[in-house]
């Protein structure tokens, strides 16, 4: 018997182990793609969480007297710092409108602003905790996200953060300047 083709069995069969094949890499496939994307989310996430943290962590730490009260305005927060031998007035704000965190120097004769996680912050709290008038600590809640082609819950993250220094000068909200 002299074959010159396949028999239709023959190409069903090779048709379906090749589907098998193909349905394998496409699951493994979809399922590396998502936590690629689901990797690069919360690495964007991290990265806006540290440059937050970062520049409170270092301006709390030269800071030198508490001009603000969060206790009325929680969204802001307002300090003197020490900046290379000069006192320098910072204020920090959140803006509900630029999901962002304002930091504000305004000392010099031309203010400057930074616009910090623009874009992603959802709600931000500032809260000065002081005792016998001295700056004990802040503490930061907030709340950040990112866009995500994903139905996934690492787009958003919610931190509280405490800050602390030591302040040379004690709070007094009948000489703060608003």
């Amino acid at each position: 018997m002299n074959r010159r083709a396949f028999t239709l069995i023959e190409l069903m069969v090779a048709f379906f182990i090749a589907m098998l094949v193909y349905m394998t890499f496409s699951r493994v496939f979809r399922s590396s793609g998502y936590q690629i994307e689901k990797g690069t989310r919360m690495l964007e996430l991290q990265t806006l969480l540290d440059a937050v943290e970062h520049s409170l962590r270092e301006d709390v730490r030269r800071l030198r007297k508490v001009e603000l009260s969060t206790e009325e305005t929680p969204n802001r927060f307002c300090f003197q710092m020490y900046s290379r031998d000069e006192v320098v007035r910072v204020e920090y704000e959140y803006s509900a409108a630029e999901k962002a965190i304002l930091r504000k120097e305004l000392s010099s004769s031309e203010p400057l602003t930074k616009r910090i996680a623009a874009g992603h912050i959802d709600n931000c709290v500032f809260a000065a905790v002081l005792e016998d008038g001295r700056f004990k600590r802040l503490d930061l809640a907030m709340s950040l996200s990112v866009d995500s082609n994903l139905d996934t819950a690492d787009r958003t993250v919610s931190i509280a953060a405490h800050f602390t220094s030591r302040c040379n000068e004690p709070y007094k909200p009948w000489l703060a300047t608003p």
